[in-house]
């Protein structure tokens, strides 16, 4: 789900000033499709489903990671002039001006163990070894446009 609202000044005098803030929420890690398969359940050496499975246990231990909910601000703004026949634009964007740098883009889950027992040995452990992988915001950044129009 996402969210996205702004506001926007154009002036007679040729210049505009922008300000746009987003909502991000319901988004979710990448889920491995391996950890969702029958050889995930069935023991390697029998070919048969460990015994000690439930279908909560694997509910819980398979449950889709949602990230967190992130806002962040941009602001733009721009100037044109005519210069004979010719347009020259200068605009200059901000992106995440809050310099938020906890917001998770994108990850994915971890396919090192891909059986059950393993699995659930690292997932129950307080600092998983194998956990899954997060991209993170690079913060505030910046943009510069000059543009020549003929």
């Amino acid at each position: 789900m996402a969210f996205s609202a702004g506001l926007r000044y154009n002036s007679p005098k040729y210049y505009w000033l922008g300000v746009n803030w987003n909502y991000l929420d319901h988004n979710y890690l990448d889920p491995a499709a391996l950890l969702r398969t029958e050889n995930f359940v069935n023991s390697a050496y029998t070919g048969t489903p460990y015994a000690n499975i439930t279908e909560a246990e694997l509910r819980r231990v398979l449950a889709q990671y949602q990230l967190p909910s992130a806002h962040f601000v941009n602001v733009n703004a721009g100037k044109s002039w005519l210069i004979g026949k010719y347009y020259v634009l200068v605009s200059a964007t901000v992106n995440n001006v809050l310099n938020n740098k906890n917001y998770i883009t994108s990850g994915f889950e971890q396919t090192r163990n891909t059986s059950y027992q393993t699995y659930v040995q690292d997932f129950d452990r307080e600092n998983s070894l194998f956990a899954p992988k997060f991209w993170y915001t690079q913060g505030r950044s910046y943009f510069v446009n000059l543009q020549f129009r003929f």
